[in-house]
């Protein structure tokens, strides 16, 4: 595990730049060949200008001459000495699927993806269940769907692979990287209107089946999957090992381990977390704004706060001692617990203060249904 502090400039993932005035088709080429969801772009005189994912190719039926200036997003690029946490506020506040590193003079250095994430904020044998990190599929793509369908739906979701069925199972998965080979590294024409038409109409017009699909085995939803499984591509979740219900891609993680911690807007206060990883910090959070939402539910919650304190002895294991405190309008619920490991610590403290609360709602309920009996008498 590293730790949140580790800073860019050894986890980097370096990249091709290109130029904005480079055509689309010289992007894309690389990008397939590299597998590379994303580049940065700098300016005719070296300065980062912007970065281009994949998500702003395939959004459209670009012509492949179109030059790169129009295409970019100008996402502020972080600094060698940023550290991942730094990296990490910025892929969740902006929503793109990459962010540039660059140098004391704005020159890109290689950019951060959820894949960098992965590989260095988290221990990869750490396991989560499929369900709760997989991004739900409600009508997936068949064998004789058109191509432009798969198309629309990873620029639309910014996921990176989408299972494919046939009437009788999964025959396998089509990337993001099929779809830009498809659409920009073969020559078109370009219409009276300045629309791309023919070939490239006749290619996202024809059937998936038609074209190569990637063999993957099926996970069920209730599977623990190593982060080290996500890391190395794709999973698809199965309810029967014959109907997907979900997939699991580096990015999709991201979105809905991470993301969805940041975006609660429930009072809870942790402290005592700078020792810890990304991957602990994130697992005690999660439990956190899940009580408090349980909470926030039945009663109205003021704050729910949380105390990490490292208990340090030459020669002895780290010990973690934790204090949950959950604040109504009325009445305050506690738990306490010591551990060696802090997620436990943690997580026990903060059952414990839910029990508390739980007792409380339920002596409540049963002095509201005992008077509403002595009226009826």
């Amino acid at each position: 595990m590293m730790e949140k502090a580790l800073t860019l400039s050894g986890v980097i993932t370096p990249v091709s730049v290109f130029l904005t005035s480079d055509p689309l088709s010289k992007v894309a080429s690389c990008m397939v060949e590299e597998e590379q969801i994303a580049v940065p772009v700098i300016s005719p005189s070296g300065k980062y200008a912007g970065i281009l994912s994949f998500v702003e190719i395939i959004s459209s039926r670009l012509h492949p001459h179109t030059k790169l200036k129009s295409l970019i997003v100008k996402v502020p690029p972080l600094s060698a000495d940023c550290t991942l946490d730094d990296a990490i506020k910025t892929l969740l506040k902006t929503g793109v699927p990459a962010v540039a590193c660059v140098s004391s003079d704005r020159k890109p250095l290689g950019i951060i993806t959820p894949y960098t994430i992965l590989d260095y904020a988290f221990n990869g044998d750490s396991k989560v269940l499929s369900r709760e990190v997989m991004l739900k599929l409600l009508a997936p793509l068949f064998t004789d769907d058109p191509v432009d369908k798969a198309r629309k739906f990873m620029a639309k979701r910014t996921v990176e692979y989408l299972p494919v069925l046939s009437k009788k199972k999964v025959e396998g998965v089509i990337g993001i990287w099929d779809i830009i080979a498809l659409m920009y590294t073969i020559p078109f024409k370009k219409s009276k209107r300045g629309e791309i038409g023919g070939e490239l109409e006749s290619l996202l017009s024809s059937p998936i089946g038609k074209y190569p699909l990637h063999k993957l085995p099926l996970e069920k939803a209730d599977s623990q999957i190593s982060l080290r499984e996500i890391r190395n591509g794709v999973i698809v979740v199965s309810r029967d090992e014959t109907w997907p219900i979900g997939i699991i891609t580096p990015i999709t993680f991201f979105k809905k381990f991470i993301a969805a911690l940041e975006e609660e807007r429930l009072p809870v206060i942790i402290e005592g977390m700078d020792r810890l990883t990304v991957f602990e910090r994130s697992l005690i959070m999660k439990k956190a704004t899940e009580i408090a939402k349980r909470v926030n539910k039945r009663g109205r919650l003021l704050e729910l706060s949380l105390v990490i304190k490292a208990r340090e002895k030459p020669g002895v294991k780290l010990l973690y001692e934790s204090t949950a405190s959950i604040k109504l309008d009325r009445g305050v619920h506690s738990g306490h617990s010591i551990n060696w490991d802090p997620v436990t610590s943690a997580h026990t403290a903060l059952k414990e203060a839910y029990y508390s609360f739980t007792k409380f709602k339920a002596r409540r309920r049963e002095v509201k249904i005992s008077r509403a009996r002595s009226r009826k008498k």
